[in-house]
């Protein structure tokens, strides 16, 4: 028997055992973990709350609470630089 005749049926199982939902962060996950990776405080896997605004200039700004209270604005400018403030 070939090893191609093998590694098919293994690859067909493969997505029921890992379905993409288990694999995918949401929002409030990414949120924070680009605060957290930015140095600023925000306990916990995600964000309270978020508020997600377009810009005129083509960028996305988003305010975001952390479970501590902390708020941060997160802005994406037209060009994809990314910058986290504190509130």
């Amino acid at each position: 028997m070939k090893a191609s005749h093998l590694i098919l049926p293994l690859v067909s199982v493969l997505p029921a055992l890992y379905p993409a939902s288990a694999l995918a962060v949401d929002e409030a996950e990414d949120i924070a973990t680009t605060i957290k990776l930015r140095g600023y405080d925000c306990p916990g896997r995600k964000v309270q709350s978020l508020t997600q605004t377009e810009r005129a200039d083509g960028g996305k700004q988003v305010d975001a609470t952390c479970s501590n209270g902390k708020r941060y604005r997160i802005t994406v400018d037209a060009d994809g630089r990314l910058r986290v403030t504190p509130r």
